[in-house]
């Protein structure tokens, strides 16, 4: 994969001193130092597929563009002074917002010159981000995720390595940064702004708590199933599951099956779940898995359906990330019609527990209380009879 290009850099005093953008000075626009000019000119609204990222614009179109955001962003500050509460005057998050949009950070240097030095967060889970955290002040939180960074091994070789996204949690002026996003950069397109590289998202739980997210890449918009459609998938795979899982009845309760060239397989796709099928063209399959993008809560019924009397949830996988249910009392996959059932969960709603068996458990135990189904494996069971 080739790199991206090269950042610009800070001003040599601040990147000579690794300034900190929460703790240095607050200086006029007169003295701040002028950035480097942008990829692309903060304002432009062109829009195109493929993110051209040449720099045709001139030296002084570039500063007239410059000067519009930041004129732009001066009267946003105004309007901020005079509306915003006694704990804040939103200038500080107009400023941040303003060169995130102007710098269009990509790579770790470039936002540790803003917000510092940022440390590895280890979470139980897939998703460790590198976080800095803040206990006052316009900022409550900064995360960024490697793009080219192995969770479970050691970090790269490159110590400034590229940024497969950040989310930046501000405490005030969310009207004001909302409304400079949409002077600057013009109407999103499916709820994203484009910048030269990556979009940047705005999301706002309420006036005074906002988040600036950058993906390096678009992503998946995914819909959230209505009630009625929740229940017709549970009600297909209990009924899928009542007899001999075949072609025909996979066929018959959840849609045609197609070819699929490059995994060699077949399968149905929805906007919030898929199923594969293999192997390709037989009436009695070898595996069948469905994987749900928005996550199926597991009804009674359902759980009895997929063979589950006394289930608890187990950690799997080499790294052990991954949840799974499981039958006590010895920690294994139900089997049901010749097939054993896996159960892959969302790692939420999970509380730890105790377990008095004669069985080793194989990882630490959880007791879900609604478990949220992620995936579902069924898999021909070849053991000797």
């Amino acid at each position: 994969m080739s790199r991206m290009p090269q950042s610009r850099t800070l001003p040599n005093a601040e990147r000579r001193e690794g300034v900190d953008l929460m703790t240095r000075p607050q200086r006029s626009v007169a003295q701040r130092p002028r950035l480097q000019p942008s990829r692309k000119p903060c304002g432009s609204t062109r829009r195109d597929s493929t993110m051209s990222t040449s720099r045709s614009a001139g030296p002084r179109h570039l500063s007239v563009q410059r000067a519009r955001c930041r004129w732009v962003a001066g009267l946003l500050a105004v309007s901020a002074w005079f509306c915003a509460p006694a704990s804040g005057d939103g200038f500080e998050s107009l400023d941040i917002a303003t060169r995130l949009i102007e710098e269009n950070p990509t790579e770790l240097v470039q936002l540790e010159a803003m917000f510092g030095v940022f440390q590895r967060e280890w979470m139980d889970g897939v998703h460790s981000p590198m976080a800095r955290a803040f206990g006052d002040g316009p900022l409550e939180r900064v995360e960024l995720w490697r793009r080219d960074f192995d969770l479970h091994h050691d970090d790269p070789a490159d110590p400034n390595p590229s940024l497969g996204e950040w989310s930046v949690v501000f405490r005030d002026a969310c009207p004001q940064i909302h409304g400079l996003l949409e002077e600057t950069l013009g109407p999103p397109a499916r709820s994203f702004y484009e910048l030269p590289y990556g979009v940047l998202a705005y999301r706002s739980a309420s006036v005074e708590r906002c988040t600036l997210a950058w993906y390096l890449s678009e992503p998946k918009q995914v819909p959230f199933p209505s009630v009625l459609e929740t229940a017709a998938l549970q009600t297909a795979l209990i009924r899928l599951l009542s007899k001999r899982v075949t072609r025909s009845r996979i066929e018959q309760l959840f849609g045609p099956l197609e070819f699929d060239a490059g995994w060699n397989e077949d399968r149905i796709e929805r906007p919030t779940w898929s199923l594969t099928y293999r192997p390709t063209g037989a009436e009695d399959p070898d595996r069948v898995a469905l994987s749900f993008a928005r996550s199926l809560p597991a009804t009674d019924g359902l759980l009895a359906a997929l063979g589950f009397k006394r289930p608890v949830v187990m950690s799997t996988d080499v790294h052990m990330h991954t949840r799974k249910l499981v039958n006590l009392p010895r920690f294994t996959d139900p089997r049901i019609r010749g097939r054993r059932i896996r159960v892959g969960l969302a790692d939420v709603g999970l509380e730890p527990i105790e377990i008095e068996s004669e069985w080793l458990p194989p990882s630490p135990v959880w007791q879900a209380e609604e478990p949220q189904i992620v995936r579902i494996d069924l898999i021909k069971d070849r053991r000797r009879r």
